[in-house]
């Protein structure tokens, strides 16, 4: 909710104030900012490319018609992207699980070479005497 709030906020200054100098420069700040941001360079390209798509959408309703091709072209694309999102989000998620399961089974390698080297100890001390 807050997200929307603000982003309403934002885009007042645009839609209702009609003042697209200090938009753009308040727009170009914030991105600016989310740049420089953990994963904020790749959270910019995907708000941009959610922004391009519903603009074409919504451009193509109104200006074109509800039943026109340049609509279905849009909600064509935007499905497109959506199923590329799924598909990373599905690799990254399994890429992931991978990496836990090379972390745990190292750490059972040397959990098991620890307790090894441990009992080795033990006979050569005299644990263990052959009679």
């Amino acid at each position: 909710v807050k997200c929307a709030v603000f982003l309403r906020d934002l885009l007042d200054r645009m839609v209702l104030g009609r003042d697209e100098p200090g938009f753009v420069q308040r727009a170009t700040e914030e991105a600016g900012e989310l740049a420089k941001a953990s994963f904020g360079p790749e959270m910019l390209s995907l708000l941009g490319g959610i922004y391009q798509v519903r603009a074409e959408l919504f451009l193509a309703e109104e200006l074109k018609g509800r039943q026109s091709f340049g609509k279905y072209a849009a909600i064509w694309k935007q499905h497109q992207n959506q199923v590329k999102h799924k598909m990373e989000f599905a690799g990254s998620a399994i890429t992931a699980a991978r990496q836990t399961l090379k972390m745990k089974k190292a750490a059972e390698q040397a959990e098991a070479g620890a307790a090894a080297k441990k009992g080795s100890k033990g006979v050569e001390k005299g644990g263990y005497k052959g009679r």
